[in-house]
């Protein structure tokens, strides 16, 4: 990742850096300069929310850097074409530029933020230092370097860091993509055959059913570990970042709240799809259906406990009976009473 940072902001420095110094030498004057660096602030201003919306919706930042710097690694030859076409062509070309590898640069910054969810050794901190070390470092030897060998030499420079940066992207991790388990046959059986004991004890709720959910979900959790084990991810060295630990806590402590996405969203400072992704790639389950069998969790604790049911729903964190009743309906084939009458009848 250090070296990628360096190449690219190698590339971004060799023409964002001396855009006027390029414009001036192909005989534009200071206002039109001036308009064209305008437009290249408005383009990123345009094209930075879509590029984070593709994002969010699960588009690999990975993938979206490499097929941006690809894009103007193709631009960046015609520059010298279309400087020599006039106001309108330079402009255009900017444009390009702008949308495209420009742009780069804050889906890099995503992109390393995801890996550090995935990988603690990651330190972003000390990437994009890499990046602003090579850019001063580029600034400084390509101001030595235009004079004897002319501007059209930043072109060839931009064009050679996007290329590398593209070698250097290509064999990185994608923080979309998890490692799958590939199980021997012997053990994907014995896998298969506890669930399927696990969805007949769930449907039929025979006595002590809850008790042999348990232990099928136990052992079917201990063969997933037990092939886990063998399985070799580094980047599994960290595998629940802090950020969804937070977000356990903070569920853990106040489900029996008013709590929705969106206060997360708020609390924790993150969009609320981005912090949906996450906790839903590390848990199994959305936010929403977390809280959700937290509350029925604890629902059927205080049941056990006497609790009337109408009580049970507002120290549940339900907002009325209806939807509370619904719900555990949904998740146990019975009503809170009706939940609450099988306990008192298996004590007779």
């Amino acid at each position: 990742m250090f070296l990628l940072e360096g190449a690219y902001f190698v590339s971004f420095c060799s023409l964002y850096a001396y855009t006027v110094t390029i414009l001036l030498d192909y005989g534009y004057t200071e206002v039109q300069c001036g308009y064209i660096t305008m437009l290249q602030y408005l383009v990123m201003m345009i094209a930075g929310p879509i590029y984070g919306r593709l994002i969010d919706r699960s588009i690999s930042p990975k993938w979206l850097f490499i097929i941006l710097v690809a894009g103007g690694m193709i631009v960046t030859p015609l520059l010298p074409f279309c400087f020599g076409r006039g106001f309108l062509w330079t402009m255009l070309s900017f444009s390009l530029i702008s949308a495209l590898d420009y742009c780069a640069s804050s889906v890099f910054d995503t992109w390393t933020n995801q890996m550090t969810l995935r990988d603690s050794t990651i330190d972003y901190g000390n990437i994009r230092s890499a990046g602003s070390i090579f850019y001063a470092t580029t600034a400084l030897i390509s101001g030595y370097l235009i004079a004897p060998l002319g501007i059209n030499f930043l072109f060839w420079l931009h064009m050679g860091a996007l290329g590398l940066s593209i070698l250097l992207a290509l064999p990185l991790s994608d923080p979309n993509k998890l490692p799958l388990l590939h199980p021997e046959q012997d053990t994907f059986q014995k896998i298969l055959s506890c669930c399927q004991e696990l969805e007949q004890c769930l449907s039929e709720h025979t006595y002590g059913w809850d008790v042999l959910c348990t232990a099928l979900l136990s052992q079917i959790l201990v063969m997933l570990n037990q092939e886990k084990a063998v399985l070799s991810a580094p980047s599994f060295s960290n595998p629940i970042p802090p950020l969804v630990s937070e977000i356990y806590d903070y569920i853990d402590k106040n489900f029996t709240d008013t709590l929705s996405v969106s206060q997360l969203a708020v609390h924790f400072h993150h969009n609320a799809d981005y912090l949906t992704r996450v906790f839903q790639r590390f848990s199994g389950y959305t936010i929403k259906q977390f809280i959700l069998l937290k509350r029925i969790s604890y629902a059927k604790e205080l049941l056990q406990k006497g609790y009337l049911p109408n009580d049970v729903c507002f120290l549940c964190g339900f907002q009325n009976y209806s939807n509370f009743s619904r719900c555990f309906h949904n998740h146990l084939g019975l009503s809170p009473r009706k939940y609450q009458q099988s306990l008192a009848e298996r004590t007779l």
